[in-house]
């Protein structure tokens, strides 16, 4: 099953999930005695327009693509026409 790149952003007390595509470009951000490291990602506004920008690799997470299965089901006793 193919996997889905998702970034986690805190907004109003809750984590939600917005799906991003991860580029093979990273960075490393040394600063006070502590590293970062960081992605580049491509994300889109309002469904459509593309932009990148780097993520912190830490606010990556990987999910199962989203699907939908449709199959012939038995409708059960006394449904049947």
């Amino acid at each position: 099953m193919k996997k889905q790149a998702y970034e986690k952003v805190f907004v109003d007390w809750v984590w939600y999930l917005n799906p991003v595509e991860v580029l093979p470009q990273c960075k490393r951000v040394k600063q006070h005695g502590n590293t970062t490291e960081y992605q580049k990602v491509r994300l889109k506004i309002f469904g459509f327009i593309p932009y990148t920008r780097w993520v912190k690799k830490t606010n990556i997470v990987w999910y199962n693509e989203e699907s939908v299965e449709y199959y012939e089901c038995d409708c059960g006793p006394g449904d049947q026409q």
